[in-house]
């Protein structure tokens, strides 16, 4: 299975208890995916998705390009299915 978020139009926030509230729930909502990319709209969003990326031990491919990760998504079907 893989995974398409479109964060773009979610509001920026990276204030301590906002962090610590959504902890559980970025590692829990991806769990079971064998490819996952995120949909940013700004430079600020992409920092903020790499930081989670580390902190969470979690690969995320991410990019402003919906159609680069279309195809990165796309690359994990099986042939039969694409």
């Amino acid at each position: 299975m893989s995974l398409l978020l479109d964060i773009r139009a979610a509001p920026g926030r990276n204030d301590p208890k906002f962090e610590e509230a959504t902890l559980r729930l970025r590692t829990a909502s991806v769990r079971g995916f064998e490819r996952i990319a995120v949909l940013v709209q700004t430079p600020a969003g992409a920092l903020q998705v790499r930081r989670h990326n580390r902190e969470d031990g979690v690969d995320r491919l991410i990019s402003d390009d919906e159609s680069e990760l279309l195809t990165y998504l796309a690359e994990a079907l099986p042939s039969r299915r694409r």
